[in-house]
């Protein structure tokens, strides 16, 4: 899932593995890599799922609020 902007330019990365609904791991695997959108340069490698689950819950906490 690519994503480019002014002054940032990413990409999402999700991998499934079925297999790991037997143990104690993810089903989804997630990274997302930042990059310099000028030259391109990998700027930050980072949690994918920690970062979906986060926003998840501000979305969540946004719309209950928006709509109270």
């Amino acid at each position: 899932m690519p994503a480019v902007a002014s002054g940032a330019m990413g990409a999402k990365l999700v991998c499934f593995y079925p297999k790991n609904a037997m143990s104690e791991h993810h089903t989804h695997q997630t990274s997302i890599a930042l990059f310099d959108p000028e030259f391109g340069l990998p700027l930050a490698f980072m949690d994918g799922r920690l970062i979906t689950e986060m926003r998840t819950a501000a979305t969540s906490v946004a719309i209950t609020k928006a709509a109270a």
